[in-house]
């Protein structure tokens, strides 16, 4: 257990998880402005409205996970960094086959 507070539960290479993390989700944001620069359109509803205003794009692809990277204790990014990456090579999947 973490010194200090006995109810967080640090986990081996929770800085190293938490980089990968964070790597995955500007990773995303990559292949997002990219798509969008060769013409792609953007597929995740949930974005498509933040296409108009970039600042805000940025602020929610990256500030997010920032946070969650910054407050969630290891062992709850252990599944977001999976799914991140699944979504990353889904990503990277879709691009390779629309160029």
């Amino acid at each position: 257990m973490a010194r200090g507070n006995p109810t967080v539960i640090s986990i081996p290479g929770d800085k190293t998880l938490k980089a990968s993390f964070l790597l995955l989700a500007y990773a995303d944001l990559g292949i997002t402005l990219f798509a969008l620069e060769v013409g792609l359109p953007e597929a995740n509803p949930l974005v498509v409205g933040l296409l108009e205003n970039k600042a805000l794009l940025f602020a929610i692809k990256l500030g997010i996970p920032t946070a969650i990277a910054a407050f969630a204790p290891g062992r709850y990014l252990i599944l977001a960094t999976v799914l991140m990456a699944l979504a990353t090579i889904w990503n990277l999947v879709q691009v390779g086959i629309t160029l």
